[in-house]
């Protein structure tokens, strides 16, 4: 079965757009007949320049926290890390859309037939057909990595192409647009226009956008638009950026457009569709039910089905568990194609959003999450055969190592570097919000280390290994430093498990602990991890100063006061190392048993702990855990690993009904 997302009606929603990606653009394909907007994005269009938001009073008064959590003053401890521990200012920069492409279409506004709009995700190619008036109508598109652009080509069976084509940031209904947040549109020559702008702030990043086209009937620029009219074709390329990296990126964005109208369409289309397949078409996954399904089923159906909870309209012979399996498939070739679209050949991984993002104001700021989001985005990319992925993923991680030695300095007064539960494009390792739920976790960066060992694992890569031992050993310096010791045992002294908060005997509602059972289990790995890294190093005849006098000594005599993860009364693992009444038993995340999935901390030769990692998953699923989309894959990755292959396809089979959007992208319905 051909792996392909599939429409067959029109439809501006943007959960029922086609996004493509070169890794540093971003685009969504809707469904418009009379106006098509295309949604925009750039990698690096984030608003404000880089700050040292590191707070000064930490490092006073961090010692003060520490004796109230000793002395069991949660309340008080948390109240006094917003104050002295909140970055200042409080929040890290933004990610933001970069505008949107329209296509306003004269005269076109008739009822159409044989629609059909498919990315199809061998190609990373999106063709949307119909007729009109008896008149045949094709778009395709795609963002190549080759050429660096956007093309778009339409054609009709007649020349009765008319519409303008212009490039605009700002909120659009109807005819209407509301707050340009943008400077100016310039021409070049008679066909080509470029969008020039601020990403905001003082010091913040100049955006770019440029749109050439060429048609085989009249072309001209009027006002800010792209004219074309009695066309039969017409191709539009369109190129972006920021100074984020290059200084004249007006000039690289019109010598991209003009070398790709030179290259001629086809040319960029077959350059791009080897380039993508190569890297796309190296895995192939069936599963037997999904069989039944012979075609690409219509999405927009699909979910109507789901509303209906019926069948018959879909006119297939095989059952739920067939098109749930079917979804399987095709969101396992989603997640591939949505990670290459995102993390190639690019300056930033994968943030909250990707690269197809509609907000100025990104939800939840379009950051790197690093208490999940960011390191989940990529635990495929190596299992999944997209190792070039990881590349962005690990320029981010060196330059927060860099930052984060900084932060650990001035914050902390520790050795390494420290990262907390966000980040963004300026590799921000300050805290950001002031969430004692989320904010004020010290572990962001051990488990991007853990995560470079992983890649390691995979590749065997030695001289990967030497560019990241800097990552493993300092991550590891950090909590060495910042952990405390406690009749014999090693412990953070404060800490939190990711977004979850419980109960007091009084009934306060705290998150904040003295060892969580994520902090135990990523620390031990990480231990592990770098003691395994010495012996590689070592083997490498790699000198000392890669490798500090006694450091592998150090490691082992911690490792020996590093408990595992405790467990309860009730058989399932202690998430804060203590016996409590938890504030939201259904919890998204699964931080407690990060151990056991998607690493191997804690695995069946622990036959105690395992069974308590089982316990701990379906306690969370009694009381209705895994109620979004990445918390239900994480659930099933993890019920996979237990070896329960039932309910793991249940968990994951049903993503796409509960979970899911008709384009494929996931709720967060937190």
């Amino acid at each position: 079965m051909k792996p392909q997302l599939m429409f067959d009606q029109p439809s501006t929603r943007f959960d029922e757009s086609l996004p493509i990606g070169n890794g540093r653009l971003g685009a969504m394909i809707n469904g418009g007949i009379q106006e098509k907007q295309i949604l925009l994005n750039e990698e690096t269009v984030w608003y404000g320049g880089p700050r040292d938001r590191n707070n000064p009073d930490a490092i006073h008064q961090m010692g003060k926290i520490r004796s109230l959590m000793r002395e069991g003053r949660v309340r008080e401890a948390e109240r006094l890390a917003v104050l002295v521990l909140t970055g200042v200012p409080e929040t890290q920069r933004h990610y933001s859309t970069l505008g949107m492409i329209v296509l306003d279409f004269f005269y076109h506004d008739r009822p159409v037939e044989a629609y059909r709009r498919v990315l199809d995700f061998d190609s990373a190619v999106v063709t949307e057909r119909y007729v009109m008036d008896g008149v045949a109508y094709e778009l395709t598109a795609f963002a190549s990595c080759p050429d660096a652009v956007i093309a778009i080509r339409l054609c009709a069976s007649e020349p009765v192409l008319h519409f303008s084509a212009n490039v605009e940031r700002g909120e659009r209904v109807g005819n209407f647009s509301y707050g340009t947040h943008m400077d100016e549109t310039v021409r070049y020559g008679g066909n080509g226009l470029v969008m020039r702008g601020s990403c905001g702030g003082e010091t913040g990043l100049r955006f770019r956008g440029a749109l050439f086209g060429v048609g085989n009937g009249e072309t001209a620029i009027m006002g800010d638009k792209l004219v074309f009219i009695n066309a039969s074709e017409v191709v539009l390329y369109f190129a972006a950026g920021t100074n984020f990296e290059t200084a004249d990126i007006e000039a690289v964005c019109v010598a991209r457009c003009r070398a790709a109208l030179d290259k001629g369409f086809a040319a960029t289309m077959q350059d791009h569709i080897a380039e993508w397949s190569a890297l796309f078409t190296n895995v192939s996954i069936s599963l037997e039910s999904a069989e039944a399904i012979a075609g690409p089923v219509a999405m927009n159906s699909v979910f109507e089905a789901f509303a209906k909870d019926d069948l018959t309209g879909l006119g297939l012979s095989g059952s739920w568990h067939a098109l749930d399996d079917y979804l399987v498939l095709q969101l396992f070739a989603f997640g591939r194609y949505i990670l290459l679209s995102s993390s190639r050949h690019c300056v930033l991984p994968a943030n909250l959003q990707g690269i197809w993002c509609r907000d100025l104001l990104s939800i939840w700021d379009g950051k790197f999450t690093t208490n999940i989001n960011l390191q989940m985005a990529y635990w495929p990319a190596d299992s999944a055969n997209l190792s070039i992925c990881f590349e962005p993923y690990i320029q981010f991680a060196e330059r927060i190592r860099r930052n984060g030695t900084v932060t650990a300095q001035k914050m902390y007064g520790c050795r390494g570097f420290v990262l907390h539960n966000n980040s963004d494009i300026w590799a921000d390792t300050a805290v950001q919000d002031a969430g004692t739920h989320c904010s004020y976790w010290f572990l962001g960066g051990v488990w991007i280390a853990v995560d470079m060992w992983e890649h390691f694992r995979y590749t065997r890569d030695r001289d990967f290994l030497v560019r990241v031992w800097p990552i493993l050993r300092d991550a590891l310096l950090f909590v060495l430093d910042f952990m405390e010791e406690v009749d014999g045992k090693l412990v953070m002294g404060v800490t939190t498990s990711p977004e979850n908060s419980y109960f007091l005997p009084n009934g306060d509602q705290v998150s904040f602990c003295r060892m969580s059972a994520m902090d135990a289990e990523l620390i031990a790995l990480l231990m592990r991890d770098c003691l395994e890294a010495i012996a590689v190093l070592r083997s490498m005849g790699q000198d000392d100063a890669v490798l500090p006098a006694g450091f592998a000594e150090e490691i082992a005599l911690a490792l020996t006061k590093v408990d595992p993860p405790l467990i309860g009364e009730d058989g399932a693992i202690l998430e804060w190392g203590v016996e409590v009444e938890e504030a939201e038993p259904r919890h998204r995340h699964q931080s407690h048993v990060i151990g056991a999935y998607p690493y191997h901390g804690i695995t069946e030769r622990e036959p105690g702990l395992f069974t308590a990692v089982r316990k701990s998953i379906e306690k969370r699923m009694r009381n209705g855990g895994a109620n979004t989309g990445w918390s239900r894959a994480w659930a099933g990755g993890l019920l996979a690993r237990l070896g329960d292959g039932n309910r793991a396809r249940d968990m994951v089979g049903s993503m796409a009904r509960y979970s899911g959007l008709p384009n494929l992208f996931s709720c967060c319905n937190i």
